[in-house]
């Protein structure tokens, strides 16, 4: 087969024309969220997930949120001290408190002279105990979540489901939001056999 100068010049555009377009076609899907997503557990058991960022393209400087949990099902602390792959690195603050004993708050800060951060991370390392047979859901609140800039300046963010606070995020420029992103809350099977762990 005797190929022409001509024929190699069409088809390597061929083929960079078609990397360039499986490039501009990929779309991340940024999420914060639970991982795993499904835990199945019997009862008085211990159970570990984490809390991770994946994909965010918008850098920020801070985050506070709010976690719910059954508290008659489970048993719920976490933490951010000896995280693996930390979204924040190594200069941080993280506090959790847990004052109705079925809601964690949740602060994250990076100390002064830190860059914003985005892309990927581990947030938090959770352990739980399943107290009683039943599913037990640990769910993020919507509207508790805040992001902050820099400056300590609301960055506004997209699943905040109040109505005046959508209005505001759509009129916004993208330095003072955040790009959409999905919320993965967790489910706890206790005692339902049968049921496999995604």
């Amino acid at each position: 087969m005797n190929l022409s100068k001509k024929n190699i010049l069409l088809f390597l555009l061929l083929v960079i024309s078609g990397c360039q377009q499986c490039i501009m076609e990929y779309q991340s899907n940024p999420i914060l969220g639970f991982n795993p997503e499904t835990i199945v557990s019997n009862s008085n058991e211990t159970f570990e997930m984490e809390i991770i960022i994946n994909e965010i393209e918008s850098p920020f400087f801070g985050l506070a949120f709010q976690l719910e949990y059954d508290s008659s099902k489970i048993e719920l602390n976490c933490n951010a001290n000896t995280l693996d792959s930390p979204f924040f690195g190594e200069n941080y603050l993280a506090q959790f408190i847990n004052p109705d004993g079925n809601k964690i708050h949740t602060t994250y800060t990076l100390l002064n002279g830190q860059d914003p951060v985005s892309g990927t991370g581990i947030i938090a390392e959770c352990i739980g105990y399943s107290k009683s047979s039943g599913t037990a859901y640990i769910e993020f609140i919507p509207n508790s979540f805040y992001f902050i800039d820099e400056f300590g300046d609301e960055l506004y963010n997209p699943v905040n489901t109040d109505s005046i606070y959508k209005n505001q995020y759509s009129t916004l420029d993208s330095a003072s939001i955040i790009y959409n992103f999905e919320i993965i809350n967790a489910r706890i099977d206790i005692d339902h056999p049968g049921i496999i762990e995604n």
